[in-house]
């Protein structure tokens, strides 16, 4: 008895010891559930460093030949540099190394402070040592986790400095977060308001009032005293000379000047008063300026418990708050990745309970089901502690890979299940490993794509072919050992008389109908051809060579007459469901994004703007959005004098209605007439997906070239060209990627000094600067005094620059002692356009000329298309295009290279397939199948209207892969039962029958099961971004393959009638 049972359990360990080891590496799997990093989308993680430098230039052009250039000529010979992108200003510069991923950051960034520290001596003066800083580029918005709002008794400056120790401190301190920010809070300042025309003629000058304040506060060393004691020895002391004047209502006595013999006295040449100071930056929720606490998470980082470990954290600080101090919060982005990591958990647990009622009803055996379920604990456990040693994040798309995987994890249990139960051992092992095999070759492909969709989608193929791998594993060791633990064997059974009459009947019935197709083979195989389609309707108008076969084609397939009455009615019969979808729903495909419906107000103002006028204009927008009840919230962000953002978020009931589509176009037409700011406003998220055609998709070409004027000429050109197309009203050329900056020039004033006057008046051109400096807008104090541990800003400005204009800047005197001039008489002034930054890509100067084109991305990417082969023919040698951003339209432009990679996966499957068969011809059957089961994501989203997007191309990946299993199944029965009758003479087909019996149940059992498990996350609609599109195209994927596998496997394998 022993004997028997090791022998069948082919294993070094006992079923005991085996299923002990299983359950202790699952219980470590489950330890690593809370260190894996949780996020909605997946975060674009780049192996980069970040060169910045400051310079003082004239322009950022001669920033970059002077200094960006020599720079990125040393380090451009690193090992390992895929890309280098830098910009240059006349206050400097930055350039980022991206590298490959198998590059060493720390010993890269040694090579390049090697390289930096023997360029420096080259550089020009004035250059800084530039800095090198460790980057990982993210693409999602920096955006805050949690906001509160901070209220109490207290003045400004207490609130700041008990903000500062008792809250922010302990916050900060929480593993995972970033940093945590205060807005709203405003010191005050002291402002000095002196006269001109006093000062000028009692002959003080701003320094004198500078140095008579500083030295009126100042604390002196006047060295060191000695003091006897009693016992004889002398003992140090520093002597300090300190005013007793500590309070800045000192400021009126203070002596500046001595003039005729009278003290001047600050109060007698200025007026002294005291206010709150101007904010640099504004936050805001819903345009109420309130003091509002942020707290900006870690990138790469488990959200949800950052989030939880913040919030408890307030949840004890408010315990210990002063009276009448309230921290509430204001908002919590949190709950969103939460809500939605909950969907995505109910409906996976959804589609486990669907599945696990289903293998019930199948099995009826309690035991059965136990062990399917404990190998998919198993296996989701043994696969954490790989997701976190790959640094694999848990997010949307790795989501989908896990849900997706449960099934194939179950269809394998299923069939080593069931191979067990028919007493047939491992057998059917090898026709597990090569099935898995081929899910895992189609999800490699994955690794080839398009750069943005291959950073969505890598994750997702990750998780699935690690929880395939591990599935493999399981079946071999895992469930036979649970199988002979518990006590299954080959017991003879009642047989069913019922069951087994309804067997016959279907398979005699079957038995018929493959008879009847293998003797219209021809017919059968033509039938399914043309049902798929054949590519006739992608043949071009017209060949532009000149040689005998363009000739000959542009004669017959390329003539009018054919392209006018034959072509159409030979495209719409011939061209099958493929032409159906190619025209109806693959070029209206648009790209979906998982996010919160979000609408976002971009606001650039020139750079002579102040804070006061930005804020006038963006409290402008604020109180016209308070009149819609729709608006759940929306923040205001100031960063600076030149740019503010709002985010504008909806009610839950109105974020996937026509609301956020109707508020956008009002806002449109709200801002269109303020000309003097560069607006950019966009919506993202699920109520900006759900409908076709509701935005306008931003078109992007990026010019490249080595002269920065001639690439200004050039992209100029390209800009004439499309402005020709009636559907094209505006084109923008800039230099910067990024839309959320200003796509405009603005004007300056430029001051141009004469020297020879200068010099003949005794001047220079640092008394003008200090002048001119004085009537500008002061963005910082002029000096501060530390008094009683406080820092005090003081602000000196003349009387007159409130009222300030051109004609009193040309006119005023500007004086040093004894003379004055005027500034007209030693400069002229004139409008010039402001200097813009230098963008350069891989050492070529770039221009990004971006337009709106009124219609489908199919039609305008197809006028694109001809403009830019027009236009790169015209381009100098040494120039070059291309469009941005062609992810946005769902592989519209790639289209040679999607197909290539589906070539790829089935070239990898009939390799696999060949290697278990050694056949060639059966290995064809089994893709062969592939297309069949393409004709149902064809009709799937034609039919119904859905929209294509990167879940719809998931599954053509996912059913390359878990088609063909069902037939790898039968075929290798199939070659088994030849090799056990190979001297019976049985006839092929009867022994696919047998093989296809064998077989059929548990085939079946997991095209249902994958079928069912997808049936849940249909429920959304196509409101759910990459769910909906992978559960349409895999079920409906499934069902016709599951056609191609009953009527045409035994077609494509060559099997005859004789003999039957």
């Amino acid at each position: 008895m022993v004997k028997k049972q090791n022998k069948n359990q082919g294993n070094y360990f006992s079923p005991f010891s085996t299923i002990m080891v299983f359950i202790v590496i699952m219980l470590v799997g489950f330890y690593f559930v809370p260190l894996l990093s949780v996020q909605l989308n997946p975060s674009h993680k780049a192996n980069s460093l970040t060169v910045s430098f400051t310079s003082r230039a004239s322009s950022g052009l001669l920033t970059e030949q002077t200094v960006t250039s020599k720079l990125e000529g040393v380090l451009s010979s690193l090992r390992g540099l895929v890309k280098i992108e830098s910009v240059s200003e006349k206050t400097g510069g930055q350039i980022t190394l991206e590298f490959d991923k198998s590059v060493e950051r720390e010993k890269i960034r040694f090579e390049c402070s090697m390289l930096i520290r023997q360029l420096y001596p080259q550089l020009p003066a004035g250059v800084s040592y530039p800095l090198i800083l460790n980057q990982n580029t993210d693409e999602q918005t920096d955006q805050p986790l949690l906001s509160y709002t901070l209220s109490s008794g207290l003045n400004t400056f207490e609130l700041k400095q008990y903000a500062d120790e008792y809250i922010k401190k302990p916050l900060s301190l929480i593993k995972g977060i970033s940093r945590v920010e205060l807005y709203g809070i405003t010191g005050y300042e002291t402002i000095i308001e002196y006269n001109d025309e006093l000062v000028y003629s009692l002959g003080i000058s701003v320094s004198d009032i500078k140095n008579a304040i500083n030295l009126h506060f100042t604390t002196q060393s006047l060295g060191v005293g000695f003091k006897n004691t009693n016992n004889g020895k002398k003992n140090t002391f520093g002597l300090i000379l300190k005013n007793n004047n500590s309070i800045i209502i000192d400021l009126e006595k203070i002596p500046i000047k001595e003039n005729s013999g009278r003290i001047i006295f600050l109060s007698e040449i200025a007026k002294i008063y005291h206010k709150q100071q101007q904010a640099s930056s504004f936050y805001r929720i819903n345009g109420k300026n309130t003091i509002n606490m942020l707290i900006y998470p870690n990138k790469n980082t488990n959200t949800l418990i950052v989030a939880k470990n913040a919030k408890n954290k307030i949840k004890e600080l408010k315990k210990k708050l002063p009276q009448n101090f309230l921290l509430s919060k204001s908002g919590d982005t949190s709950q969103y990745i939460y809500r939605e990591l909950k969907k995505i958990a109910y409906r996976s647990l959804l589609t486990l309970l669907i599945l696990i009622v289903f293998i019930f009803l199948a099995y009826r055996n309690l035991k059965y089901l136990l062990i399917i379920l404990f190998n998919l604990v198993v296996n989701l456990a043994l696969a954490f502690i790989f997701y976190y040693i790959l640094k694999i994040e848990i997010h949307l798309y790795s989501l989908a890979g896990i849900t997706v995987s449960l099934g194939l994890i179950i269809d394998n249990s299923i069939v080593m299940a069931d191979s067990l139960k028919h007493g047939k051992g491992k057998g059917v092992f090898l026709a597990i490993l090569a099935s898995t095999l081929t899910t895992v070759a189609s999800l490699s492909i994955i690794y080839f794509l398009d750069e943005h969709l291959r950073l969505k989608l890598s994750d997702f193929a990750a998780v699935m072919i690690i929880n395939l791998s591990i599935s493999v594993l399981n079946a071999l060791f895992l469930i036979p050992a649970l199988f002979e633990q518990w006590g299954f064997n080959k017991k003879k059974q009642k047989a069913n008389l019922r069951y087994l009459r309804l067997v016959v009947v279907f398979s005699r019935i079957y038995e018929k109908t493959l008879i009847l197709l293998i003797k219209r083979k021809k017919t059968a195989i033509f039938i399914i051809v043309l049902l798929f389609g054949l590519p006739v309707f992608m043949l071009p108008d017209k060949l532009e060579s000149e040689n005998l076969f363009a000739k000959a084609y542009n004669t017959t397939l390329g003539s009018e007459n054919y392209k006018e009455n034959i072509k159409p009615t030979i495209d719409k019969y011939l061209g099958g469901s493929l032409r159906l979808f190619a025209w109806y729903v693959f070029d209206n495909a648009y790209y979906g994004e998982a996010q919160e419906t979000e609408l976002y107000v971009y606001a650039s103002m020139p750079p002579e703007t102040s804070i006061k006028q930005i804020d006038g204009l963006i409290k402008f927008i604020e109180t016209y959005l308070l009149q819609f009840n729709e608006i759940e919230q929306f923040h205001t962000y100031i960063s600076n004098r030149q740019s503010a953002r709002i985010t504008i978020k909806f009610k839950k009931a109105f974020q996937n209605g026509n609301f956020p589509f109707m508020l956008k176009s009002r806002l449109v037409r709200k801002v269109i007439d303020l000309d003097a700011v560069s607006w950019n406003i966009f919506g993202v998220g699920r109520g900006f997906n759900n409908s076709k055609g509701a935005t306008i998709p931003q078109y992007k070409v990026a010019v490249y070239g080595y002269n920065f004027d001639e690439l200004d000429q050039q992209a100029t050109i390209l800009k004439n060209m499309l402005l020709k197309h009636p559907r094209i009203h505006q084109v923008d050329i800039r230099s910067n990627k990024n839309p959320y900056y200003s796509k405009k020039r603005y004007d300056n004033y430029v001051v141009g000094l004469d020297n020879w006057k200068l010099a003949a008046h005794s001047y220079s051109s640092q008394n003008v600067y200090s002048y001119l400096k004085l009537y500008g807008i002061h963005i910082l104090p002029d000096m501060y005094l530390n008094i009683n541990g406080e820092n005090k800003k003081i602000t000196i400005r003349p009387a007159s620059a409130k009222s300030f204009d051109l004609w009193k800047f040309m006119e005023s005197p500007i004086k040093k002692d004894p003379l004055f001039i005027k500034l007209k008489n030693v400069a002229r002034i004139q409008k010039q356009k402001a200097d813009e930054s230098v963008y350069k890509e891989n050492q070529q100067y770039r221009k990004i000329v971006e337009f709106e084109y009124t219609g489908t991305a199919k039609f305008a990417l197809k006028y694109l298309d001809g403009v830019m082969d027009e236009y790169t023919q015209q381009l100098p040698i040494g120039y070059s295009s291309k469009l941005l951003d062609r992810f946005w339209f769902v592989l519209q432009g790639e289209k040679e290279q999607q197909y290539g990679l589906i070539f790829l996966i089935i070239v990898l499957i009939w390799i696999i397939s060949s290697i278990l068969f050694e056949s060639l011809k059966q290995a064809f059957a089994v893709i062969a199948i592939i297309p069949v089961s393409y004709i149902g994501v064809f009709l799937g989203f034609y039919l119904f209207d859905f929209n294509f997007d990167q879940g719809g191309y998931a599954s053509f990946v996912l059913l390359s892969g878990i088609t063909v299993n069902s037939s790898i199944y039968i075929i290798n029965n199939f070659n088994n039962l030849q090799k056990l009758a190979k001297n019976n003479n049985v006839p092929p087909l009867v022994l696919y029958l047998k093989a296809y019996n064998n077989k059929i149940f548990p085939v079946l059992l997991t095209i249902s099961s994958t079928i069912l498990g997808f049936t849940p996350f249909i429920i959304g609609g196509q409101n759910e971004v990459f769910w909906f599109a992978l559960a349409i195209g895999t079920i409906g994927g499934l069902v016709f393959s599951l056609i191609g596998i009953l009527f045409y496997l035994p077609l494509f394998m060559g099997l005859k009638k004789t003999g039957t």
